[in-house]
């Protein structure tokens, strides 16, 4: 199931591998881009403790707003979470999270299996998000093909 997306960011659900799926590029999204991707946490609010999330960032991220919309979304779920970005930004931003939210994880590009690992992410499932990643990516950089 595809979301609408806007320049900054895409998300898409994996309903068979219970996965979220969000692409972010380099800025940090619109507040009416953010709140239109939390729509589809809103949807899927009674399942959200069996959900993975995978985020691919490009060193964009939420704002402190935006966090604490997602914060409200999500309740107390606490989600398995992989955060894949090469930007030491980010890097420092998860650290902290994961103070608090124990299933947050940040990782390299070049540690994209453990963030598979980490989400439960089985081997045979793995091509589909990688193409599902791509996909978000297109949708981020349309002429980037």
């Amino acid at each position: 199931m595809e979301q609408p997306t806007c320049r900054t960011l895409a998300l898409e659900f994996l309903a068979k591998q219970s996965c979220i799926v969000m692409y972010q590029g380099s800025q940090t999204p619109s507040d009416a881009a953010w709140d239109m991707h939390l729509e589809q946490f809103r949807s899927l609010a009674g399942r959200l403790e069996e959900i993975k999330i995978l985020v691919i960032t490009e060193g964009g991220r939420p704002t402190k707003a935006q966090q604490a919309r997602l914060a409200q979304v999500v309740g107390g779920h606490a989600s398995a979470t992989a955060v894949v970005s090469a930007m030491l930004a980010v890097r420092f931003v998860v650290s902290a999270l994961a103070l608090v939210k124990p299933n947050l994880r940040y990782f390299t590009p070049d540690e994209m299996g453990g963030a598979f690992q980490h989400l439960g992410i089985e081997e045979e499932e793995r091509t589909l998000v990688l193409q599902t990643i791509e996909r978000l990516r297109r949708h981020v950089h349309p002429t980037q093909h």
